[in-house]
């Protein structure tokens, strides 16, 4: 993950956020050890394959 700043539409000010590509958050997805996730991680690998 990195330090982006981006320019927020209601102030026009630019504010650091943090910013991940989609493989980052998918890894992230896919170590949630909690049995209510896997039906978010079915639907988020499908959405990562595109």
């Amino acid at each position: 993950m990195s330090r982006t700043e981006i320019a927020f539409k209601k102030n026009g000010k630019k504010h650091k956020t943090d910013c991940a590509n989609r493989e980052t958050i998918f890894r992230l997805i896919q170590s949630i050890s909690s049995p209510k996730a896997e039906h978010f991680k079915l639907w988020f690998a499908r959405l990562a394959e595109g």
